[in-house]
């Protein structure tokens, strides 16, 4: 804090002179409060979430330091300590900035701020009292190519995103972040699911797993939850993504269908047309040489036309219909430097 250390200050030039007055600005008083966290909003009482036995909303420590020269406020948090009068009942876990107020049981503690040798105090209870989810809104980024698509290799996971609201209006921005799993383990108070687990799995922690194509859209929930069932099923909310299972081809492997979205698309009606892109995983490697057969059903299929790719510029040799039920696609170029 930039002080005013001049109360006169004199000039001299030309043996004339002048006095000019200058008031001192010094510190007048240091504020605190609790905020939740992680979300925004004062806050002097801390509740129980959900159906949780020992898992309470959290509170970030603030303090402010007011000068006389006006009513702005200078945040020092960053140089401040805070201490709790009863730890038993509510401690602080970090520190300045950083500091945390976490619940261990219910009553009422008074915390201190401490900064430059000056104090101020704030009360702060743990209420018995429970919060609970309203409102879930997932938002998982599940690949960079699209957001509803679930793209990469078999076994690739992704760890769902999900902004959880309380009916007491405090919001986590993203319940399955480290910062708030860190202490709230999902288990205690969401569950999620997968319609179908053969394509993309889903456990406990939120953690989905890719592992084959589908067909169709894929929905993804996440679901308020209270083990104990001590919550009626009627107060309990759910949060839906659709998402498409799309697997890019390992090294020395293959796969078909478009690189975004649904393998095959919305699918076509009786006699349209259907392109189907061949994609050949050489992740860092030079692509030399392949020979790839593709089978489908005859009854439903027929292969009418087959196409060099942009993607491959040596080589290539495509046979149709011989049996009519499979594609042989081969092709080779010592100079090749198709990759990916």
């Amino acid at each position: 804090v930039d002080i005013t250390v001049f109360k006169e200050l004199t000039t001299r030039a030309n043996n004339l002179s002048a006095i000019a007055e200058v008031d001192i600005t010094v510190f007048k008083q240091l504020t605190t409060r609790a905020v939740y966290f992680p979300a925004s909003g004062v806050t002097s009482q801390l509740s129980r979430i959900q159906c949780t036995l020992d898992r309470w909303q959290r509170a970030t420590g603030e303090a402010y330091a007011q000068l006389t020269d006006s009513g702005r406020q200078y945040a020092v948090s960053s140089h401040t300590t805070f201490t709790s009068s009863n730890t038993a009942v509510i401690g602080v876990q970090g520190s300045t900035s950083n500091s945390r107020y976490v619940a261990a049981g219910p009553g009422s503690v008074t915390i201190t701020a401490t900064w430059s040798g000056e104090s101020a105090t704030t009360p702060l209870g743990a209420r018995t009292t429970r919060v609970y989810v309203n409102r879930i809104e997932p938002f998982t980024r599940w690949s960079g190519a699209a957001s509803n698509t679930f793209k990469g290799l078999n076994s690739d996971t992704v760890v769902v995103a999900a902004k959880i609201t309380f009916d007491d209006g405090t919001v986590f921005p993203n319940g399955l972040s480290t910062d708030i799993t860190n202490y709230l383990p999902p288990e205690q108070y969401l569950n999620f699911s997968s319609s179908v687990p053969t394509a993309i799995s889903i456990v406990g922690d939120g953690t989905a797993t890719l592992l084959q194509n589908f067909h169709n859209l894929i929905d993804i929930t996440t679901s308020s939850t209270c083990p104990d069932d001590s919550t009626d099923a009627s107060q309990l909310v759910s949060g839906v993504e659709s998402v498409a299972a799309n697997l890019d081809p390992p090294l020395g492997d293959v796969d078909l269908g478009f690189l975004t979205g649904l393998q095959y698309g919305s699918g076509v009606s009786t006699g349209e047309t259907l392109e189907v892109a061949v994609r050949v995983g050489s992740q860092t490697a030079n692509l030399l040489a392949f020979q790839i057969r593709v089978a489908f059903d005859a009854d439903v299929f027929e292969a009418s036309a087959c196409a060099q790719g942009s993607g491959w510029q040596g080589a290539w040799l495509c046979t149709l219909n011989d049996p009519v039920d499979k594609v042989l696609i081969v092709g080779s170029s010592s100079a090749s430097t198709a990759r990916g």
